[in-house]
């Protein structure tokens, strides 16, 4: 049986309790500022140098350049200065995304249809996708991996504070002739869900394309649809096979772009127990369905939302599907 699976706020108490927990109550610096660095297992306090900058601390002590807003935000800088004494947080500085007046919360958009030149009106345009992606890039969005998604859903890691997912339904050339040179240009991340059984098929995508676009820094994840139990098939043959059509992808996957397949998108947007069962025996992180919203850190991993971006949406009307932050009492 399908239904969507919708998550409820976690009681206020419980929110608390975890934001006291996580040591998000203030900024507690180690005390005493040696003039040499000093390091502990929670935070490394340096004096810069003139070569340095937020990029290379962030790849020399946290070995991810993209990592740098999270010594930016800690210090309350915006770059940096020769002699400046640095304070770079080795573990997450906010569980969850938790503050004194709510909590962070992560969009995930969802295209399905691009063109040029569309001739449907749910279809956008790439020039709209442009538009769109200048608008994230101007207003402080940052697109993550969904690797860095799932730790912070799991509350290993923590996110920037206009972090958002820009995921791609399709199997079509448009993922590689239009969006995939877009995200490329802006220096945006992104995902593709795809479907292995189109791979290779005429007016589809192949798997050079795909490498390419794994290999240039675009997240890939696989495309199914949820458990629809025919009326006249044995159901232990029907669930032999439809576990199949799970794992035997995975493995292709894995074959043709040499990384293990972690993430699943519901191509027709609904979820069910049984196929989320499923994919956590063979080895997926978290699955993606088409409930519009945005997801807080207590969201159920196999039923994360997804806001579907149409071709006819102005400016005004995606600026809604952005939220990050849900405002609440804590303190």
């Amino acid at each position: 049986m399908q239904r969507t699976r919708v998550q409820s706020a976690l009681p206020l108490l419980f929110l608390l309790g975890l934001f006291l927990a996580a040591g998000c109550t203030g900024r507690l610096l180690p005390s005493g500022q040696p003039e040499g660095g000093t390091r502990d297992a929670r935070f490394v306090i340096i004096t810069t140098k003139g070569t340095d900058t937020l990029e290379s601390l962030a790849r020399t002590y946290l070995k991810d350049g993209g990592q740098a807003w999270r010594i930016a935000a800690y210090n309350q800088i915006d770059s940096l200065k020769p002699g400046q004494r640095v304070v770079i947080p080795l573990v997450p500085i906010q569980h969850g995304g938790l503050r004194p007046d709510g909590y962070q919360t992560i969009p995930v958009l969802a295209y399905l249809d691009m063109a040029s030149s569309p001739k449907q009106s749910d279809t956008v345009s790439a020039r709209g996708f442009e538009r769109q992606l200048q608008y994230l890039r101007q207003n402080g969005f940052t697109p993550v991996s969904l690797d860095h998604l799932s730790a912070f859903l799991n509350l290993r890691g923590d996110l920037p504070p206009g972090a958002l997912v820009i995921s791609l339904d399709t199997t079509r050339p448009w993922a590689y002739e239009i969006a995939y040179p877009l995200l490329k240009k802006y220096g945006m991340r992104g995902t593709l869900f795809f479907s292995v059984d189109q791979v290779g098929q005429k007016g589809y995508l192949d798997w050079r394309q795909l490498a390419e676009m794994a290999g240039g820094g675009m997240d890939m994840g696989l495309q199914g649809n949820p458990l629809q139990i025919p009326p006249k098939e044995s159901l232990a043959s029907y669930l032999k096979s439809y576990e199949a059509g799970l794992s035997q992808p995975k493995k292709l996957f894995r074959k043709h772009l040499n990384t293990p397949c972690r993430y699943f998108a519901f191509a027709s947007g609904l979820s069910d127990d049984l196929t989320v069962s499923l994919l956590k025996k063979h080895g997926y992180l978290a699955a993606f369905t088409r409930q519009r919203g945005s997801n807080p850190f207590f969201m159920d991993n196999f039923a994360l939302k997804r806001s579907v971006i149409h071709g006819h949406y102005d400016m005004q009307k995606f600026q809604r599907n952005l939220a990050t932050f849900r405002a609440m009492e804590l303190k």
